[in-house]
């Protein structure tokens, strides 16, 4: 009778283990990553090293970029990785490129890697011309350049040859200012920037548009799934172009692009990445209503501009859309953008920690029919000096699909919307405590429901209290 139950739960383990093993073969993975905002001049801040910063300047101006990593090692030796409030300096960068190393090297079902923009840290152009004593242009777009082939060739080196890897243009990522948009008839930037991501995939290489405006598109090697890269530099509230690039122009043909994409889909799902999130700018808004002021939007204001046009984009083709993923916040989140259409948008978390957010990644899981089904977040835990797997979303939710879990989520929220979900704060910030969004919860899930506008937004807040 033992030997019989014994048996049987062998056969009960074996099927569980065959069954799972086939799963998994089932299921393809990307890798995200985004807002690395790497500051070559970090160690420039601490005055004891004024003239280890002026040195580490100067070389890195005079060498070639294969000799960056030596020159770096050179001056950051001992010195640790960021800590909360700072952008990710050279130990930090190194330490990342170990996780995702490790990561890719255990993970065999990662089909394609996308980084979602801010390769720049922020006030990277000023502090060049504060830290090198160099006002000149010639000087400032090489060393640009430079930093983004270092910067490429570095992820490039750490990531098998096979998969791919989709970067998109952040808010910081210029050869003039942030929020700039480059004007493609006079700036080298959108070639130069064509050039070097080409050694992430040659499909970037070959794309008339990413000469245009910086956007483009490539097919991946999960059957049935392209990525729609976009630049939305152009749709934000705080785009500028003193280069006089005709902004609107390129909104206009980037649009009639994306929809041109997505109508000749037919069998493929598209997934759209990009920097810039569409909707409520929550931490904005937050500071602009408590002093009396309106909601602000990411993108700008005129909704015939954009907000109606990439509305109707979206809904006219949903059946195509297998996801959209952004960035720009530096925290682990989504947004419901159509709830009856089933389209909502994913947030991928910083690499660097100046929001006081733990650095991280994640990879996303998705099935034979290109639907998400789970994501894995990945932090730097300090104390061990190295990066983890800090949060499962089945695991923690216990969801389906990731659009269940959102879906579900947001209706819990609005229950019992004045008591905050400490669970999902802590996931928000990669497991660093966040004060101002647990103070101020309502803001939050007002935005990550599907009020898009101003005045959505409002109603909900109201409708609250």
């Amino acid at each position: 009778m033992l030997r019989k139950k014994i048996s049987i739960l062998f056969l009960f383990f074996s099927i569980f283990f065959i069954k799972a093993a086939y799963s998994q073969r089932e299921y393809n993975n990307i890798l995200a990553m985004s807002d690395i905002h790497f500051n070559p001049f970090a160690i420039c801040v601490d005055k004891n090293f004024k003239k280890k910063c002026s040195a580490l300047i100067r070389e890195l101006n005079e060498s070639e970029v294969n000799n960056w990593k030596q020159i770096f090692e050179k001056y950051h030796e001992n010195l640790s990785p960021s800590v909360s409030g700072e952008d990710t300096n050279y130990p930090l960068f190194e330490s990342f490129l170990y996780g995702i190393k490790e990561i890719t090297e255990k993970n065999s079902n990662i089909r394609f890697a996308v980084i979602l923009g801010d390769f720049l840290g922020h006030h990277f152009i000023d502090n060049f011309k504060l830290y090198s004593q160099d006002k000149l242009d010639p000087k400032k777009i090489d060393f640009i350049k430079k930093t983004y082939q270092f910067l490429t060739n570095e992820i490039r080196s750490v990531i098998p040859a096979q998969i791919e890897i989709y970067p998109v243009i952040g808010n910081n990522d210029s050869y003039i200012d942030n929020y700039n948009v480059d004007n493609p008839k006079t700036s080298l930037f959108y070639n130069d920037l064509k050039n070097i991501w080409a050694l992430n995939s040659e499909q970037i290489k070959n794309s008339d548009s990413f000469s245009s405006g910086g956007y483009y598109s490539a097919k991946t090697k999960i059957k049935g799934l392209s990525v729609v890269a976009l630049n939305t530099n152009p749709f934000s509230k705080k785009a500028t172009s003193k280069d006089k690039a005709d902004i609107n122009k390129i909104i206009e043909e980037q649009l009639i692009w994306l929809n041109v994409k997505l109508e000749n889909a037919k069998n493929q799902k598209i997934l759209i990445i990009s920097h810039i999130p569409f909707g409520i700018d929550t931490y904005s808004s937050l500071n602009s209503l408590k002093k009396g002021g309106d909601p602000v939007l990411f993108w700008k204001d005129n909704p015939n501009l954009i907000e109606k046009p990439y509305l109707k984009i979206l809904s006219n083709h949903f059946s195509s859309i297998a996801g959209i993923l952004v960035a720009h916040t530096h925290f682990n989140s989504f947004q419901m953008i159509d709830n009856d259409l089933e389209l909502f948008s994913l947030t991928v978390p910083s690499v660097s920690p100046i929001h006081k957010n733990n650095p991280g990644f994640q990879i996303f899981t998705l099935n034979d029919a290109n639907i998400f089904m789970n994501s894995l977040s990945y932090v730097f835990g300090r104390e061990e000096k190295k990066w983890k797997e800090l949060y499962n979303f089945d695991e923690l939710y216990e969801s389906q699909t990731l659009y269940v879990g959102v879906q579900s989520l947001i209706g819990k929220w609005f229950k019992e919307p004045l008591v905050s979900d400490g669970k999902f704060i802590n996931f928000y910030s990669m497991g660093n405590e966040n004060t101002q969004v647990k103070n101020n919860w309502n803001y939050y899930i007002c935005a990550a429901d599907n009020n898009l506008n101003s005045e959505n937004y409002k109603e909900c807040l109201n409708s609250i209290y």
